[in-house]
Protein backbone atom coordinates (compact mmCIF):
# COMPACT_ATOMS: atom_id res chain seq x y z
CA UNK A 1 0.00 0.00 0.00
CA UNK A 2 0.96 3.74 0.16
CA UNK A 3 0.16 6.86 1.39
CA UNK A 4 -0.47 10.69 0.69
CA UNK A 5 0.06 13.12 3.30
CA UNK A 6 -1.08 16.70 2.28
CA UNK A 7 -1.19 20.08 4.12
CA UNK A 8 -4.28 22.06 4.31
CA UNK A 9 -4.11 26.07 4.07
CA UNK A 10 -2.16 27.01 0.63
CA UNK A 11 -1.37 23.20 -0.73
CA UNK A 12 -5.05 22.01 -0.89
CA UNK A 13 -7.47 24.96 -0.29
CA UNK A 14 -6.93 28.95 -0.34
CA UNK A 15 -8.27 30.03 3.07
CA UNK A 16 -6.77 33.20 3.48
CA UNK A 17 -9.74 35.37 2.95
CA UNK A 18 -12.14 33.69 5.67
CA UNK A 19 -9.23 34.26 8.30
CA UNK A 20 -8.88 37.51 7.51
CA UNK A 21 -12.61 38.22 7.83
CA UNK A 22 -12.23 36.74 11.49
CA UNK A 23 -9.04 38.27 12.05
CA UNK A 24 -10.46 41.61 11.33
CA UNK A 25 -14.08 41.17 13.04
CA UNK A 26 -11.58 40.49 16.40
CA UNK A 27 -9.58 43.51 15.79
CA UNK A 28 -12.79 45.48 15.09
CA UNK A 29 -14.13 44.53 18.28
CA UNK A 30 -11.01 46.40 19.87
CA UNK A 31 -10.89 49.50 18.21
CA UNK A 32 -7.57 48.28 15.91
CA UNK A 33 -6.99 48.61 12.75
CA UNK A 34 -7.58 45.97 10.40
CA UNK A 35 -5.18 43.94 8.35
CA UNK A 36 -4.70 43.06 5.02
CA UNK A 37 -5.36 39.88 3.02
CA UNK A 38 -1.92 40.09 2.16
CA UNK A 39 -0.64 40.07 5.73
CA UNK A 40 -2.96 37.18 7.32
CA UNK A 41 -1.11 35.15 4.16
CA UNK A 42 2.30 35.91 5.51
CA UNK A 43 0.90 34.47 9.07
CA UNK A 44 -0.75 31.32 7.94
CA UNK A 45 0.49 28.28 8.27
CA UNK A 46 1.33 28.26 12.81
CA UNK A 47 -2.06 27.91 13.60
CA UNK A 48 -4.77 30.38 14.07
CA UNK A 49 -3.92 31.24 17.81
CA UNK A 50 -0.50 32.32 16.22
CA UNK A 51 -1.91 34.49 13.34
CA UNK A 52 -4.16 36.10 15.77
CA UNK A 53 -1.48 37.23 17.78
CA UNK A 54 0.83 38.45 14.93
CA UNK A 55 -1.78 40.59 14.09
CA UNK A 56 -2.63 41.69 17.52
CA UNK A 57 -0.83 45.14 17.92
CA UNK A 58 -0.09 45.30 21.99
CA UNK A 59 2.26 42.62 22.52
CA UNK A 60 1.62 42.71 26.10
CA UNK A 61 -1.95 41.48 26.18
CA UNK A 62 -1.03 38.62 23.79
CA UNK A 63 1.47 37.62 26.87
CA UNK A 64 -1.58 37.85 29.07
CA UNK A 65 -2.49 34.30 29.44
CA UNK A 66 -6.46 35.20 30.71
CA UNK A 67 -6.84 38.04 28.57
CA UNK A 68 -5.74 36.52 25.65
CA UNK A 69 -8.59 33.47 26.32
CA UNK A 70 -11.35 35.66 26.18
CA UNK A 71 -9.85 37.37 22.56
CA UNK A 72 -9.22 33.77 21.25
CA UNK A 73 -13.13 33.02 22.10
CA UNK A 74 -13.88 35.97 19.94
CA UNK A 75 -11.44 34.80 17.16
CA UNK A 76 -13.40 31.59 17.44
CA UNK A 77 -16.68 32.91 17.10
CA UNK A 78 -15.96 34.93 13.83
CA UNK A 79 -14.12 32.21 12.01
CA UNK A 80 -16.88 30.19 13.33
CA UNK A 81 -19.38 31.87 11.45
CA UNK A 82 -16.94 31.84 8.14
CA UNK A 83 -15.34 28.98 8.41
CA UNK A 84 -15.40 26.44 4.92
CA UNK A 85 -17.74 29.61 3.05
CA UNK A 86 -14.91 31.18 1.41
CA UNK A 87 -12.66 28.44 1.21
CA UNK A 88 -11.60 27.60 -2.67
CA UNK A 89 -9.97 24.58 -3.73
CA UNK A 90 -6.76 25.48 -5.77
CA UNK A 91 -6.72 23.73 -9.61
CA UNK A 92 -5.96 20.09 -10.17
CA UNK A 93 -7.04 19.25 -6.22
CA UNK A 94 -10.25 17.81 -7.22
CA UNK A 95 -8.55 15.61 -10.01
CA UNK A 96 -5.96 14.47 -8.05
CA UNK A 97 -7.62 13.35 -4.78
CA UNK A 98 -10.23 11.51 -7.21
CA UNK A 99 -6.90 9.93 -9.16
CA UNK A 100 -5.08 8.81 -6.09
CA UNK A 101 -8.37 7.29 -3.99
CA UNK A 102 -9.14 5.24 -7.58
CA UNK A 103 -5.34 3.77 -7.44
CA UNK A 104 -6.21 2.46 -3.71
CA UNK A 105 -3.86 5.12 -2.30
CA UNK A 106 -4.84 6.13 1.30
CA UNK A 107 -4.35 9.76 1.76
CA UNK A 108 -4.11 12.19 4.96
CA UNK A 109 -4.06 15.97 5.95
CA UNK A 110 -1.62 16.85 8.20
CA UNK A 111 -2.48 20.63 9.49
CA UNK A 112 -1.67 22.90 12.31
CA UNK A 113 -5.20 24.02 12.11
CA UNK A 114 -7.60 23.25 14.60
CA UNK A 115 -9.37 20.10 14.41
CA UNK A 116 -13.28 21.39 14.29
CA UNK A 117 -12.05 24.17 11.80
CA UNK A 118 -10.59 21.64 9.98
CA UNK A 119 -13.01 19.65 9.18
CA UNK A 120 -15.16 22.59 8.36
CA UNK A 121 -12.45 23.69 5.42
CA UNK A 122 -12.88 19.76 4.32
CA UNK A 123 -16.73 19.30 4.72
CA UNK A 124 -16.72 22.86 2.88
CA UNK A 125 -14.83 22.59 -0.05
CA UNK A 126 -16.16 19.09 -0.36
CA UNK A 127 -13.10 16.79 0.01
CA UNK A 128 -13.55 15.21 2.90
CA UNK A 129 -14.42 11.81 2.21
CA UNK A 130 -11.06 11.46 0.15
CA UNK A 131 -9.17 10.59 3.61
CA UNK A 132 -8.44 8.36 5.75
CA UNK A 133 -7.29 10.52 8.31
CA UNK A 134 -7.32 14.19 9.15
CA UNK A 135 -4.31 15.06 12.19
CA UNK A 136 -4.71 18.85 12.96
CA UNK A 137 -3.02 20.87 15.85
CA UNK A 138 -5.18 20.05 18.35
CA UNK A 139 -5.05 16.24 17.82
CA UNK A 140 -1.59 15.43 19.54
CA UNK A 141 0.36 17.82 22.48
CA UNK A 142 2.61 18.82 19.74
CA UNK A 143 2.25 20.02 15.76
CA UNK A 144 4.08 20.40 12.32
CA UNK A 145 7.27 20.81 12.20
CA UNK A 146 7.20 18.16 14.82
CA UNK A 147 7.90 14.45 13.20
CA UNK A 148 5.28 13.16 15.35
CA UNK A 149 2.58 14.30 13.57
CA UNK A 150 3.53 12.05 10.65
CA UNK A 151 4.83 9.41 12.85
CA UNK A 152 1.33 9.30 14.10
CA UNK A 153 -0.05 9.31 10.74
CA UNK A 154 1.69 6.40 9.40
CA UNK A 155 1.47 4.28 13.06
CA UNK A 156 -2.70 4.96 12.75
CA UNK A 157 -2.66 3.72 9.14
CA UNK A 158 -0.19 0.94 9.20
CA UNK A 159 2.33 2.70 6.53
CA UNK A 160 5.76 2.99 5.87
CA UNK A 161 7.96 6.35 5.06
CA UNK A 162 9.67 4.79 2.34
CA UNK A 163 6.29 4.61 0.08
CA UNK A 164 4.76 7.51 1.47
CA UNK A 165 4.73 11.05 0.04
CA UNK A 166 3.96 14.43 2.01
CA UNK A 167 2.97 17.29 0.15
CA UNK A 168 2.77 21.22 1.27
CA UNK A 169 3.46 24.46 0.64
CA UNK A 170 6.18 26.17 3.61
CA UNK A 171 9.02 26.23 5.09
CA UNK A 172 6.78 24.22 8.12
CA UNK A 173 5.98 22.07 5.70
CA UNK A 174 9.24 20.66 4.17
CA UNK A 175 11.00 21.10 7.93
CA UNK A 176 8.24 18.00 9.36
CA UNK A 177 9.35 15.62 6.30
CA UNK A 178 12.89 16.24 6.62
CA UNK A 179 12.30 15.67 10.09
CA UNK A 180 10.47 12.68 9.95
CA UNK A 181 12.90 11.47 7.15
CA UNK A 182 9.89 11.17 4.72
CA UNK A 183 10.00 12.57 0.81
CA UNK A 184 8.50 16.24 0.28
CA UNK A 185 7.17 17.80 -2.55
CA UNK A 186 6.15 21.06 -2.38
CA UNK A 187 3.69 23.46 -4.25
CA UNK A 188 4.77 27.10 -5.35
CA UNK A 189 1.37 29.05 -4.50
CA UNK A 190 -0.13 28.97 -1.34
CA UNK A 191 1.71 30.28 1.82
CA UNK A 192 4.91 30.95 2.81
CA UNK A 193 5.16 34.27 4.23
CA UNK A 194 5.94 35.72 0.76
CA UNK A 195 9.44 33.57 0.52
CA UNK A 196 10.44 31.21 -2.27
CA UNK A 197 10.01 27.56 -1.20
CA UNK A 198 12.58 26.55 -3.16
CA UNK A 199 14.91 28.02 -0.32
CA UNK A 200 13.64 25.34 1.85
CA UNK A 201 15.35 22.47 -0.37
CA UNK A 202 11.88 20.63 -1.28
CA UNK A 203 12.72 17.17 -2.65
CA UNK A 204 10.62 18.32 -5.63
CA UNK A 205 9.34 21.36 -6.40
CA UNK A 206 6.01 20.96 -8.78
CA UNK A 207 3.11 23.25 -10.00
CA UNK A 208 -0.02 21.83 -9.15
CA UNK A 209 -0.91 18.54 -7.27
CA UNK A 210 -1.10 17.03 -10.54
CA UNK A 211 2.00 15.71 -10.44
CA UNK A 212 1.47 13.79 -7.40
CA UNK A 213 0.72 9.88 -8.77
CA UNK A 214 3.94 10.32 -10.75
CA UNK A 215 5.80 9.59 -7.27
CA UNK A 216 4.36 6.09 -7.05
CA UNK A 217 5.84 5.02 -10.38
CA UNK A 218 8.73 3.78 -8.86
CA UNK A 219 6.26 1.34 -6.60
CA UNK A 220 4.99 -0.52 -9.65
CA UNK A 221 1.70 1.55 -9.26
CA UNK A 222 -0.76 0.88 -12.11
CA UNK A 223 -1.85 4.47 -13.26
CA UNK A 224 -4.85 5.04 -14.85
Amino acid sequence: MALVMYDLDGTLVETAEELAYAVNMTLNQHNHQEVAVSQVKAWIGHGTEWLMKQAWPDKTVTATPWVWNVIMEEFNYHYGEVVGTKSKLYQHVLETLTAIKKLGIKQAVITNKEQPFANRVLEGSGIESFFDLVVSGNTLSVKKPDAEVIHHCLGILSEKAETSLFVGDSAIDIATAKNAKITCWAVPYGYNGGKDIRLSNPDKLIDNLSSVPSFFNAFNQVLT
